[in-house]
């Protein structure tokens, strides 16, 4: 149920849209308030990178918005319906925490891209060649690890959702 507040201003819905990864998107969630409201902020991107930020948000989540029927939102990704309870400028320490996550990634991915080029240019033929499925198991280790950085925003999320502010 939505309070008074988050009434006095019409909802929104579907205001971002992205058509085969260009296009808006909303990234971030922030200074999370107890009455479920949070800062969000609307990007211009590419290939679903966020390049741009637009304009920064205090929404609350209004439930699931309408997919493609085709596929389920897992495969092409679901919307969510705001009500938007104040429109800003780019909230700047969002826009530096995304920036700061997309270097943080590009630099694990080719960290690790790094670490399995040396594994299979030196150590496979001197350690590994009469032990296939050794090297298997750290070639699946390496790639494993590429999923640490979908996992850090979710752990600070609900973290920062747990220390919500009044």
């Amino acid at each position: 149920m939505v309070s008074e507040a988050h009434s006095r201003r019409p909802q929104k819905t579907d205001m971002a849209f992205t058509f085969q990864g260009i296009g808006t998107r909303f990234y971030g969630q922030r200074e999370f308030k107890a009455d479920g409201s949070y800062i969000t902020t609307k990007w211009f991107v590419f290939l679903y990178v966020p390049i741009i930020p637009l304009r920064s948000f205090r929404v609350v989540d209004q439930g699931a918005g309408d997919y493609n029927i085709m596929l389920p939102p897992v495969v092409m990704g679901g919307s969510v319906r705001y009500a938007i309870l104040e429109e800003t400028a780019p909230n700047a320490s969002q826009v530096l925490s995304i920036y700061s996550f997309l270097l943080l990634c590009a630099a694990w991915f080719a960290g690790i891209t790094w670490i399995m080029h040396v594994m299979m240019e030196s150590l496979l033929p001197k350690y590994f060649a009469d032990r296939p499925l050794a090297f298997t198991a750290i070639i699946v280790v390496c790639w494993a690890t590429f999923i640490i950085p979908v996992l850090l925003p979710r752990l600070l999320r609900s973290h920062a959702r747990r220390t919500k502010r009044v």
